[in-house]
């Protein structure tokens, strides 16, 4: 098991990225950020209960959503 979940973007980043980790009730849980320059992000996974979470990746006004299961 881990207690994070990393998030990389391909490619050259060039604005920032807006991440956010979101509960099976459609609750926010955090918020991070991808910044110019670099390509990862982590979303720390110690204090969450498991189960399946959505983390939405906003790119230029671009959203796409990737299902995930913490197993802590």
């Amino acid at each position: 098991t881990s207690d994070f979940i990393a998030v990389q973007i391909k490619g050259l980043v060039r604005t920032s990225i807006e991440l956010k980790l979101i509960g099976s009730n459609g609750q926010l849980v955090q918020t991070k950020y991808i910044k110019p320059g670099t390509t990862l992000e982590y979303f720390d996974t110690q204090t969450l209960y498991n189960g399946y979470y959505m983390i939405q990746v906003n790119r230029d006004g671009e959203i796409n959503s990737y299902k995930v299961l913490i197993s802590n």
